[in-house]
């Protein structure tokens, strides 16, 4: 019998504030009922990056998932973005990877499943144009949020330097 895993990742802990968790188990409670499937496992890691792969450390929740696959088994995450943030050849080459142990990715926004046949046959190179695709706007998102933050900090600094006054964190 197959195995039905979900995860649940954001990266900060502020977000825990907010309706991240939520979203993103509505979203796989929803398509596990459509499926008519129950959750075995659900992975989270809370306030773990993914731009770098923190996620993916030994230690962290996908990690150690991805430590003890199990042949058949499904992950179901909300949307690529929640996967990674990595190059898109980073997260295609994790999910290839896995694939080949017997994992299936199921995408929860488009109820779109990544299993033994998408990365094979004649739908691959279409079905691969959209992981690449989610997996790129990821990674741009991560990038465009980091320049944004260093420029306030920056701003902040310049701020603080002009009026003398110290800053922390």
């Amino acid at each position: 019998m197959s195995k039905v895993y979900s995860y649940i990742r954001f990266s900060t802990k502020a977000q825990e504030k907010g309706a991240s968790i939520e979203r993103q188990q509505q979203a796989i409670d929803k398509v596990c009922a459509e499926r008519g499937w129950i959750v075995d496992e659900a992975i989270q890691d809370l306030g773990r990056s993914a731009w770098k792969g923190h996620h993916l450390n030994d230690a962290a929740g996908l990690g150690d998932f991805a430590n003890r696959v199990r042949k058949g088994s499904t992950l179901i995450i909300e949307n690529v973005d929640r996967l990674s943030r990595e190059e898109p050849i980073d997260v295609l080459t994790w999910m290839v990877d896995l694939n080949r142990q017997g994992l299936r990715f199921l995408f929860a926004e488009g109820n779109t499943l990544f299993d033994h046949d998408t990365f094979r046959g004649q739908e691959a190179g279409w079905r691969l144009f959209q992981l690449w695709g989610g997996s790129e706007r990821a990674k741009g998102e991560s990038d465009r949020k980091s320049v944004i933050m260093r420029r306030a900090w920056r701003k902040k600094q310049e701020a603080a330097a002009d009026t003398r006054e110290v800053m922390s964190s």
